[in-house]
């Protein structure tokens, strides 16, 4: 019988939070947006060149932001709506950067910098003057959260975007001169397997776990439980795991039993205590696949 627990599933480590965040910029067209950004140990990789930092950014503000719009077909004998068309989607990034880097001067003013430097006195100066140029960009938004050797990342990408609005710089005494920036995102033909306007996943280590409670992860068709024998002393224990077919950690929704408890317990969580000398087989079940570990008790 269901209960109203079992059917709502809760699950705390599925609750994510971007405890860092960084945004990455580059030219549009000019920029390299990689397939993959970890590498096979789920750790960050190096990304092509021409991408920049936009610094440290404001815990305040930072969204991003989908919007879509619909209109409704009616008549005159339907009360409801008899077709729904969509007419708008898009997405929008807006966040306040709080360095003084080119890259943000860029995108707040709308302008390339590139030949812009300082002279020998320590100034520089750049002149904005109405225009109608748009200036595109590609964006990487990476998020961080879980803990260390188990990092998530959060990410969106977006091949190719605009400035749609800059905010106030604030001159307050008590507030850093931060670039609040909203940009626009466009589809781009050449991203994505049919043409895209955003990417989005989630990556790192800490990202096999989640992924399977998450409904991420690919059918499990088989199971391990490790080690395939272990060895107890009575009163001690032992932890078992197990993993997919792919060496997937499967860390919720295992049932494991004990073919003799009066040797060896297992719980809930695979942790197996030696009882009395002997032997016992323990036997882990998930979604129906099983697999055993032999388990010897020694005084």
């Amino acid at each position: 019988m269901a209960t109203f627990a079992s059917l709502k599933d809760k699950n705390d480590s599925l609750v994510v939070v971007a405890r860092d965040l960084l945004v990455l910029a580059g030219i549009w067209g000019e920029v390299e947006i990689p397939d993959k950004l970890t590498d096979t140990n789920g750790a960050l990789i190096a990304l092509p060149e021409g991408w920049k930092s936009a610094g440290e950014i404001s815990r305040e503000n930072a969204e991003l932001a989908g919007n879509g719009s619909t209109e409704n077909i009616t008549g005159y004998g339907s009360l409801v709506p008899r077709r729904v068309i969509k007419t708008e989607e898009s997405m929008r990034l807006s966040f306040n950067s709080q360095e003084l880097r080119k890259l943000n001067y860029e995108l707040f003013f709308g302008q390339d910098l590139t030949d812009t430097t300082v002279d020998e006195s320590g100034e520089w100066r750049a002149y904005k003057s109405a225009a109608a140029d748009i200036i595109y960009y590609s964006i990487i938004l990476i998020g961080r959260d879980g803990s260390v050797g188990k990092e998530l990342f959060p990410y969106y990408i977006l091949p190719k975007v605009s400035v749609s609005s800059s905010g106030s710089i604030s001159l307050g005494m008590a507030r850093a001169m931060e670039f609040p920036i909203a940009l626009d995102a466009y589809e781009d033909e050449n991203f994505g397997p049919t043409g895209s306007y955003v990417a989005y996943g989630m990556a790192g280590t800490g990202n096999l776990e989640l992924a399977r409670a998450g409904g991420f992860a690919a059918p499990v068709t088989a199971i391990s439980l490790l080690p395939a024998t272990a060895t107890v002393a009575v009163g001690a224990t032992t932890t078992l795991t197990v993993q997919d077919q792919d060496s997937g950690p499967i860390t919720s929704g295992v049932q494991f039993t004990s073919s003799d408890p009066t040797k060896a317990t297992v719980s809930a969580a695979g942790v197996v205590t030696g009882v009395a000398a002997g032997s016992a087989t323990i036997t882990a079940t998930y979604d129906g696949k099983t697999d055993t570990t032999a388990v010897t008790v020694t005084a």
